[in-house]
């Protein structure tokens, strides 16, 4: 079937006009300072497959998602994503990674300091990171493994003390540990609750990701396992709509003031 190109041409207009509508409409909230470093930290749901390489750095998931916008809305603020996000985590591994990981990460992916502006000429960049932004989404691992709802959060504390003891002004974002469909164990419960009493207490921005699996994603498909494939690890379309709350959560408490 042959199309005329006057047809032709009229719909192409109207898809690049549509592309460009969505690259300046659609835009994430511009919350970032220039050159602001933002690290995610946590477990296999953070992780995400990431590799050294500048293809996989962050891995799949949220935090990838989370990235990939604001990198490709603000291709002139020079923002930094890094994941060091460790599959199988506890906050207990969490502490014993953490100078390396979280205080003063290094952009050590084969060819960061290309991407990113580094003029320094080895292929990994050595050039220490000091985040502005630190996102900490675990406690599932440390449920699974049996520690107690006392030291997971004397460890949490202590991860975000360090953390703020280098930089005081670092601004931090707690997710919630969440299962899908909702844990009924009351040791879970108050791990949760422990993170969202934290977060208020201490001026952090809250991510609650058990409200959104049990809420609004339950509501668009009530078969659990189209949002998570075994209970705890997301699927893609749950990681799509945990980018969201993320930036939501985010721009909500930071844009602010705090």
């Amino acid at each position: 079937m042959k199309v005329h190109s006057s047809v032709f041409m009229v719909w192409a207009l109207a898809v690049m006009s549509s592309i460009e509508g969505r690259a300046s409409g659609d835009l994430p909230p511009d919350i970032f300072p220039v050159g602001s470093v933002i690290l995610f930290q946590g477990d296999s749901i953070t992780h995400g497959g990431r590799k050294n390489d500048m293809n996989h750095f962050m891995g799949h998931g949220y935090q990838a998602e989370v990235a990939m916008r604001y990198l490709a809305a603000y291709p002139q603020r020079g923002l930094k994503f890094l994941n060091r996000g460790v599959s199988g985590d506890t906050t207990e591994k969490m502490l014993a990674r953490w100078e390396r990981d979280a205080l003063a990460p290094v952009g050590d992916e084969i060819g960061f300091g290309r991407q990113f502006g580094y003029t320094n000429k080895v292929v990994s960049s050595s050039i220490p990171l000091r985040p502005d932004f630190l996102s900490i989404l675990i406690g599932v691992n440390d449920h699974d493994k049996g520690m107690s709802t006392e030291m997971y959060s004397s460890n949490l504390v202590q991860l975000v003390d360090r953390a703020l003891a280098v930089n005081p002004k670092l601004k931090i974002v707690l997710g919630e540990p969440f299962r899908h469909p909702r844990s009924r164990s009351p040791e879970y419960a108050a791990k949760q609750a422990f993170v969202r009493r934290l977060a208020q207490e201490r001026g952090f921005a809250f991510v609650p990701y058990q409200k959104l699996f049990d809420e609004k994603l339950s509501k668009l498909n009530p078969d659990p396992a189209y949002w998570s494939w075994d209970g705890g690890h997301p699927t893609y379309a749950a990681h799509f709509y945990m980018a969201n709350l993320w930036i939501e959560s985010v721009v909500t408490f930071y844009g602010s003031g705090k």
